[in-house]
């Protein structure tokens, strides 16, 4: 069968966005232009798996605009005490899909493929984990829970997080959240924003620590490369690189006319 440019450039595109069971090493992001495109070009032993941020998150909004999200989430969940404070404010400007119940299965599937090597897998907050871009709380005390639920949209979606995370610790797969968000930075001062959000990324993944959060402070490259821990598992992930390259098609993260989980 005979493969036109198109095709060629279309397949190039699916690969980028698809885990191997050799991959050992993953960056999971919403952001191409700042984020997945330095990494594949200055770390490119590591699978960097773009998140499509494109489509507003409908699950909830149903064609309301972002700035609704409170008030329809609780329609949808009316006991929810993040959204209940949250309808007197009009902080959100932008949703997104974050990562797909598919794509989250498909980590899954990663995770429970036999790999003796040592893997480890970064995931961005913002429209990654969460559907919203931002956090605003109204009350710092309020409930971790609802919180980790409000962000995470459906409970479906918060359910099938608690799920991959599970898998990947289960299968002692090494988990960061990686991000640019003022509330993951710990810097003295910032304590009760930090602490706050370690309580509701926990309620997703308990294992999850302050050393498992890394603030990128606006350049994620630059932030990785400076980490001794890191670059010594990029390093140990170098090593697999051509077998990953000759492993095939793996596991797609998305149609084949998608370039996102």
């Amino acid at each position: 069968m005979v493969t036109t440019k198109k095709n060629k450039s279309s397949n190039t595109q699916t690969r980028k966005n698809t885990i191997t069971k050799t991959d050992t090493i993953i960056f999971v992001d919403d952001n191409l232009e700042d984020n997945i495109k330095p990494f594949r070009k200055y770390l490119p032993s590591i699978k960097s798996i773009l998140v499509s941020d494109k489509k507003p998150y409908s699950q909830i909004l149903k064609g309301q605009p972002a700035s609704y999200y409170p008030i329809m989430y609780l329609k949808k969940y009316k006991d929810n005490t993040l959204a209940q404070e949250s309808i007197s404010i009009d902080p959100y400007t932008n949703t997104g899909q974050g990562i797909s119940i598919s794509g989250i299965n498909k980590i899954i599937k990663w995770a429970n493929q036999i790999n003796p090597n040592q893997r480890t897998i970064l995931f961005d907050w913002d429209k990654t984990i969460s559907v919203l871009g931002g956090i605003f709380l109204p009350n710092i005390n309020k409930n971790a829970s609802d919180a980790a639920k409000f962000f995470s949209g459906t409970t479906e979606r918060f359910h099938a997080l608690q799920k991959m995370f599970f898998q990947l610790h289960k299968n002692n797969i090494t988990c960061y959240i990686f991000t640019n968000n003022q509330f993951g930075n710990s810097i003295k001062g910032n304590e009760i924003r930090f602490n706050y959000f370690l309580q509701m990324v926990q309620v997703l993944d308990p294992h999850i620590n302050k050393s498992n959060i890394i603030y990128g402070n606006a350049n994620k490259v630059k932030t990785f490369k400076e980490n001794k821990e890191l670059m010594n598992l990029y390093r140990m992930s170098q090593s697999g690189r051509t077998r990953t390259r000759s492993l095939g098609r793996g596991l797609g993260l998305g149609r084949r006319s998608r370039k996102y989980p």
